[in-house]
C-alpha cells in the first residue's frame, strides 16, 4: 500500500489473543470505510483511507479511527489500537504506542519525527531470533530489526 497526498493508513491492531473469527470481524467492516483493506492475519490490518471517501463520512481520520473502535468494541467484542499516518510503517508503529485513547494519529511530518525521536533504533523485543543478535552495520539504524523493535506490542492498559 503506498499513499497518495490525500491519504492516511490505519494500522488496526487486535487484542493479542484476538480468535480468527474476531479477527475477521473486525477487517470485514474496514470495508465499509474504504475498499483498500489489506488483512494481517492474526491479529492486525492496514486499510488506507483516501480523501473523497474521508469527506463522505464527514469526519477526520482521527475521528473516524474513534468511531471505528467503537463499534468494533460494541458490535464484536474485540478491542483494537489504530495507528494512523501517510506510510504503513508509521502507522504501524503508532499503533503499538496509542495511549488510552486506542488511537494515535500522526497528522504531519513534524508529528512524526516527534513521535520517532525517543523510540529506540536498536532491536529490544518481540522480533525474530536473527534480529536478537547484534544486527550487522548496515542495519544498526534502519532495517527489519529496528523496525520491528519500535513497532512490536507494547501495553494494552
Amino acid at each position: 500500500m503506498t499513499s497518495g497526498h490525500d491519504d492516511v493508513i490505519w494500522h488496526v491492531r487486535c487484542r493479542p489473543g484476538t480468535t480468527p473469527d474476531g479477527h475477521r470481524r473486525v477487517v470485514d467492516p474496514l470495508g465499509d470505510y474504504t475498499p483498500l483493506v489489506q488483512p494481517l492475519p492474526p491479529e492486525a490490518a492496514l486499510a488506507q483511507l483516501r480523501g473523497a471517501g474521508r469527506r463522505l463520512f464527514g469526519a477526520a481520520p482521527g475521528g473516524l479511527a474513534a468511531r471505528f473502535r467503537i463499534q468494533a468494541l460494541a458490535k464484536h467484542g474485540v478491542d483494537t489500537h489504530i495507528g494512523i499516518a501517510d506510510t504503513w510503517a508509521t502507522a504501524t508503529t503508532a499503533s503499538a504506542h496509542v495511549g488510552r485513547s486506542g488511537v494515535l494519529h500522526l497528522p504531519d511530518h513534524r508529528a512524526v519525527e516527534e513521535f520517532l525521536a525517543p523510540l529506540p533504533a536498536a532491536p529490544e523485543w518481540s522480533q525474530p531470533t536473527a534480529c536478537r543478535s547484534r544486527p550487522p552495520p548496515s542495519m544498526r539504524s534502519t532495517g527489519t530489526c529496528t523496525t520491528r523493535s519500535s513497532c512490536g506490542p507494547r501495553s494494552w492498559t
